[in-house]
């Protein structure tokens, strides 16, 4: 009740919520995980949902929130199905999709200052609208939001390949940290909290560079052959086109199932650029009607999404892997997952990497098959560490892959971590602090692959352990915890 009543003081009492519906809904993101697997990482639910408007209300109840040791999640479009908007450890919720203001737009100086809750196609067609454009923004574009996307490290999405990942873009922020301080960065200082997944601090306002926008053709080309395709993807790299994007013959299958008028090819990409050096690169592929390619230019949003429904559950891991490696990448995730329905999209970034996005198909309500279809996790990862690349995001579920990523220097990031907020209440349980070690999350991985029926029961048993119990076995086998 005090929690209730002190931050109704702060934001208003129609802007924050105890009902547990919207607890519940607060405790979900975009991945459809089972009660069960939730409740196995020892996850809370949330005492309290806040929805701040302004810099000033955030720091209020950051200051409270630090004074009292409350943990805070931070939440966007929760667009990320990586758990990171997960309260791990209950507490307070923060959602951030109220600060979603347009605060200036500057074509002298070339930028644009926004608030953190803005979703990314909506800042996109004000400054097009503008004869400007942004540089980097995720294909999750219509709901997710500026903070979330930088928080979660946007080296991956649309115009990355021409204009490097976001985090080369931001030109300064607002931040709110742990203890309600507010800081401002600068270009080089923003880079700290880049990737950072909200645990680091609350970044509420940015400014983003924006770039004049030229004329764009939209090509599209089908190939019989994968070789031949991306041989031609890496030459077309060299150009720096703004958009690069494959979609394999499995992705086509299903979304010409839902409407969609892609040809039966092995492979076919789209792309823009100059026609006439793209269409020397490309001699082995089948040019189409620009109109053709300007349809899923603009289905660049859905392409994922749209299927969903022949699902009707997605499983969508991402990966990152060296564009030298990426037939490889191909081959090795379609014999892993040949006997499943799925399709593979990816998305050519900066520095010669390839963003690879196998969605596999499967329903979450039949859960033997869904918990056989999750274990593949740990295969696609080490498919992509085989190839020289890792996993994309980290989340809840990829936090073990931490130290695998990022070797010593995790010990730096924790430094880090404990200097900017040592209560750890932004956030906990995310990235650095793995709430299941590695090798006992490997272990659930392979009962679920070889004997999903028991890994099923074991987890209805789950329902029966006291959260509290939980938890301290979780701490007594390794699990970082608050």
């Amino acid at each position: 009740m005090t929690l209730y009543e002190d931050i109704s003081k702060i934001v208003g009492e129609d802007r924050v919520s105890r009902h547990e519906l919207d607890l519940l809904c607060y405790s979900r993101d975009l991945a459809p995980m089972p009660d069960e697997l939730l409740r196995g990482y020892g996850m809370l639910r949330p005492k309290l949902v806040a929805k701040p408007n302004t810099i000033d209300e955030v720091k209020e109840i950051m200051k409270y929130a630090y004074l009292k040791n409350i943990p805070v999640t931070l939440r966007g479009g929760a667009t990320f199905g990586l758990g990171g908007v997960l309260p791990m450890d209950g507490g307070l919720v923060l959602d951030l999709c109220g600060m979603r203001r347009i605060l200036e737009f500057n074509p002298e100086d070339e930028y644009v200052r926004v608030q953190t809750g803005c979703e990314w196609k909506r800042v996109i067609d004000y400054v097009e609208a503008r004869g400007y454009t942004i540089g980097a923004n995720p294909s999750s574009g219509p709901s997710s939001t500026i903070g979330g996307f930088i928080s979660t490290g946007g080296s991956g999405g649309i115009g990355t390949i021409r204009h490097g990942p976001v985090g080369d873009q931001i030109v300064g922020m607002k931040v709110v940290l742990a203890n309600g301080e507010l800081i401002e960065t600068d270009p080089w200082s923003s880079w700290m909290f880049v990737g950072s997944e909200g645990t680091l601090g609350i970044i509420l306002e940015v400014t983003l560079k924006i770039f004049k926008l030229g004329k764009r053709s939209y090509l599209m080309y089908g190939f019989d052959k994968l070789d031949d395709a991306i041989r031609a993807l890496e030459r077309l790299c060299e150009l720096r086109p703004y958009f690069l994007s494959l979609i394999d013959k499995n992705l086509i299958t299903l979304l010409n199932k839902k409407g969609h008028h892609l040809p039966e090819k092995e492979t076919v990409f789209v792309v823009d650029g100059d026609e006439a050096k793209v269409t020397e690169i490309c001699g082995k592929g089948i040019k189409y009607r620009e109109g053709l390619a300007r349809e899923e230019w603009e289905n660049r949003y859905k392409t994922i999404l749209s299927i969903k429904g022949l699902g009707p559950t997605i499983f969508p891991p991402e990966l990152q892997v060296p564009i030298k490696r990426f037939y490889d990448t191909i081959l090795d995730l379609r014999g892993l997952i040949k006997n499943l329905e799925y399709g593979i999209e990816a998305m050519v970034n900066s520095d010669g990497m390839v963003s690879v996005l196998p969605t596999i198909l499967t329903d979450e309500r039949k859960k033997s098959e869904y918990f056989r279809v999750c274990s593949l996790t740990r295969r696609i990862s080490n498919i992509a560490y085989k190839n020289g690349g890792c996993v994309y995001g980290i989340g809840v579920y990829n936090t073990p892959h931490m130290s695998r990523i990022h070797g010593k220097s995790l010990k730096v990031m924790r430094r880090i971590k404990k200097g900017l907020d040592p209560k750890n209440i932004l956030n906990p349980g995310k990235t650095i602090h793995y709430k299941i070690p590695g090798i006992f999350m490997n272990l659930s991985m392979i009962a679920m692959e070889i004997i999903p029926t028991i890994m099923v029961f074991s987890l209805e048993l789950v329902n029966y352990v006291p959260l509290r119990l939980l938890r301290l076995g979780l701490r007594f086998v390794g699990g970082k915890m608050k």
